[in-house]
């Protein structure tokens, strides 16, 4: 009886030890398809979405650095002026954005801890820099996360793309 007991408490004791955050990014977008042509100027707004979903705040550092980091790859556009303070929306309240022009990649780290349930975006505007067919849809953005915890489930990616235009006239 006394082992039972003792078995139950330790079953407990590391299921609860076991709790996992996990974060996602179910949802990327680009508010413009097709997009206008290098020629006519193509821009757009960006959308990354971001969430929590395993019921658990998500602490903001492990070993030293920011726990969770999410590397935007754009392709055949560019964030707008190479501008990161254009980058809006409630992911920064967790993350600071960073923009690497030689690599074209908008980098997010993560500065606190991000709490349970919670989903938030990112929107940033794009400029399109070379033109591409419908067949090939090669403009646009993938979006990869990562996570140092060992409890931080953070896998996966999110991407859209999309192609250019000359029809597509600016407003």
């Amino acid at each position: 009886m006394k082992y039972s007991i003792a078995l139950a408490l330790f079953v407990c004791l590391i299921s609860f030890n076991s709790i996992a955050q996990s974060v996602s990014m179910p949802l990327a977008t680009i508010s413009a398809a097709p997009l206008g042509t290098v020629e006519n100027n193509g821009t757009a707004t960006a959308t990354l979405q971001v969430s929590e979903t395993a019921g658990v705040e998500v602490p903001s550092k492990a070993f030293n650095e920011s726990n969770i980091t999410i590397s935007v790859s754009l392709q055949y556009i560019e964030l707008k002026d190479f501008n990161v303070s254009l980058v809006t929306g409630s992911v920064l309240d967790y993350f600071t954005a960073s923009y690497n022009t030689a690599s074209n990649i908008l980098l997010f780290r993560q500065k606190s801890n991000i709490p349970a349930n919670w989903t938030g975006i990112a929107e940033f505007p794009i400029n399109v820099t070379k033109n591409s067919t419908e067949a090939q849809s090669f403009n646009g953005f993938n979006a990869n996360i990562s996570a140092l915890a060992l409890k931080t489930k953070a896998v996966g990616s999110a991407a859209v793309f999309t192609y250019t235009d000359a029809n597509v006239s600016i407003d």
